[in-house]
Formats: structure tokens, sequence, C-alpha cells
């Protein structure tokens, strides 16, 4: 137990060292599209059981979603699992005419097996990030700035006595493209434009639960730095050009306290991104917490809450203020093998901002 707990205490030790020397780094041009800044709209939070509960869930097991925030996560109480869920969030207006939305379809979908006792893998096909940013100047500057980020990830978890590991591999497929008319001097009444880029980046993830007493799990996952160059291509007005974006290296360490007997569990987890190798940014650091109650073998509900600060010194498409609170709130209800569940997530409550929105998830699971 001892020699888990050392490990677990060097490795966070060994990728907050990295993290500090990584934020020394400057990258002068960075996509403006293709960028994890936007997070405080493009996350789509589709790993429904976890976002009910305020998208907790380093130290817990459940579907073959959960494995996108911890990939030690993944568990099957039978051989085979089927997950399918799908999200909508409202859009805003960050100024008169321009507007931010979503992108439609945005879902999840996934299997899992157990493939021996103790040993489980899966497929999961994630939309983690999308966004839509419409722009309409009046005066002949007409543009709709489109962010995707498409990931298939296969996540493999192993189970021996009190230590649980995982490791998640990402296929993550990166789309950016800008349309729309727009003048210049060469067209004073406007020219049509395309330009797009559509880039493939490989990153694992890797994580660890321990589960030193019955009733209490600690959990740990990391994901490294991801870079990659885009390749714009534009048809019209613009020269083609390279720029650079950056997945932040990411650390999510939580815990999770049971009380079985009464039906409830409660998660609390930690998130750091490493974000000032951004020019203008600092690193973010945010919590999420999350309840949950199983009324009965039948119903289980859940509630939560957690932080979206985006720790920005300059902004990108101006919102006035980055931080944003969510309350979540959640159910599953369960017939014979097959879970429906349910999530609310808001920002609109506590401390609204002008970036505030609501997103709604549902899905279902199937295990046979």
């Amino acid at each position: 137990m001892k020699k888990i707990l050392c490990f677990l205490f060097a490795a966070c030790f060994i990728a907050l060292s990295f993290s500090n020397a990584f934020s020394q780094l400057r990258i002068p041009q960075y996509d403006n599209i293709i960028n994890p800044v936007h997070d405080y709209y493009s996350l789509n939070y589709l790993s429904v059981i976890n976002a009910g509960k305020g998208n907790a869930g380093a130290a817990s097991t459940g579907d073959v979603t959960s494995a996108l925030i911890n990939p030690a996560s993944l568990t099957l109480d039978n051989k085979y699992q089927a997950v399918l869920s799908y999200g909508i969030k409202t859009s805003y207006n960050v100024f008169t005419t321009d507007i931010i939305s979503q992108i439609h379809p945005s879902f999840s979908a996934g299997a899992a097996f157990k493939v021996i006792k103790g040993l489980n893998a899966g497929f999961v096909y994630s939309n983690r990030r999308n966004m839509k940013y419409s722009a309409n100047s009046g005066t002949g500057y007409v543009v709709d700035q489109i962010f995707n980020e498409h990931v298939i990830m296969i996540p493999v978890s192993f189970e021996y006595d009190i230590l649980r590991a995982g490791i998640g591999l990402n296929i993550r497929l990166m789309h950016g493209s800008i349309k729309g008319l727009i003048s210049s001097v060469s067209y004073p009444d406007g020219a049509e434009t395309y330009g797009k880029t559509d880039k493939i980046l490989f990153t694992p993830d890797f994580g660890v639960i321990i589960k030193p007493w019955r009733d209490l799990s600690i959990g740990v996952a990391f994901s490294p730095v991801g870079e990659l160059n885009n390749n714009w291509e534009y048809d019209t007005l613009f020269s083609n050009k390279t720029t650079t974006s950056r997945l932040p290296l990411k650390i999510t360490a939580g815990t999770e306290f049971r009380l079985p007997r009464e039906g409830f569990s409660f998660s609390l987890d930690y998130v750091f991104e490493n974000l000032s190798d951004y020019t203008g940014y600092e690193n973010r650091n945010n919590i999420n917490f999350g309840a949950e109650f199983e009324a009965s073998k039948y119903i289980t509900i859940r509630t939560g809450f957690f932080t979206l600060n985006t720790q920005t010194t300059r902004r990108r498409f101006l919102p006035e203020s980055d931080n944003q609170f969510f309350l979540t709130a959640g159910g599953s209800y369960k017939y014979k093998n097959v879970r429906f569940n349910a999530a609310l997530l808001t920002s609109s409550v506590i401390n609204q901002s002008d970036i505030s929105h609501t997103i709604i998830n549902f899905g279902v699971a199937y295990e046979f």
C-alpha cells in the first residue's frame, strides 16, 4: 500500500515538474480556432453519468464513456456493454450580431467487453469539443468559424487487488474551417472565401485508482502535452499558412467516498491544465464536486458543482468574463439490463456571465 501511494505522489511531482518546464516556453503563433482555450463553450461533457455529478469521476468506476475522465474507471458488470449519448446546449450572443453556437450532431458512442476477469477493453467515439462562431459586422464582413474535435479512444483497464490501472489511446481528428463573405480592397463588394484544415493527432491518457479501504477510492489521471501543425488552405483572399495547436498537459486527482448502506457516494476532483505556454494565458485550476444517491435498485439521482476557469489575460472572441460556475443535476433509470441516463449542466445560476450557457445530455447503456 505504501509503495502504491509513494508511486502516485512521485508521478504527480514529476508531472508538475514537467508542467513548470513547459510553462517557460512561449508559442508566438498558435491557431485561433483549433484551440483548447475555447473550452469555456466547446466542451460537450458526453459522459452523461459523470456530467450529472459535477463532471467528477477520477476515482469512480463507470461505463466506457467514464474513461474520458480516467481510463482506469472502465468497469463492466457483465460480459459486454454498449453506450450511446447525445448533447444539446444553448447558444449565446457575444455582441449584438455575433453568436456562438453548437454544431450538430454532438454525440458519443462506445462498446466494451470483459476480456478476462479483471481486464476490460473498449472503444468509444466522442465529439469532445465543437463550436461555431458566427460574426456579422454589418459592413461586408459575414463569416462562420468552426472548431470540431472528434476523438476515437481505445481504453484498457486492469484490476488487481486494491489497484486499478488504465490507458486510453486517443486518435484525435481536429477540424477547423472559416467560411463567409469578406470585403477587401480588391473586392469592395465582398468575396466568398473558404478555408479549412484537418489534422490527426495521437495522444495517450494514463490513470490509476487505488482502493485503500472498502468505501474509499483515490484516483489520478494524466494526459501529456500534444502538439500539431495545421496547414490552412484557402480558395480566395487569403494565402495558405501553417499554425500551431497545442493541447495542454493535464492532471486530474480525485477521491470518492461511499456510504453504501445509506446509498450515497461523494466525489471530489482537482484538475490542473498547463496553459501558460500560450502567450497571454495562465495555468488553469478547477474543482469538480459530485454526489450520487441510489434511491432504489432502479433509480439513481445525482447532483454536483464544478468550476470552469479559462485564466486568460488576452481574450479570443472577446467574452467579458471567462470564469463559469456550473451546477449539475442528473439521474438514471434502470430497466433490466438497460440504463437510461440524463444530465443538466448550467452556468446561468451562480455568477452569471456573458458566456453562461446550459447543456442537456442524455443517453442509454446496455450490458449483456
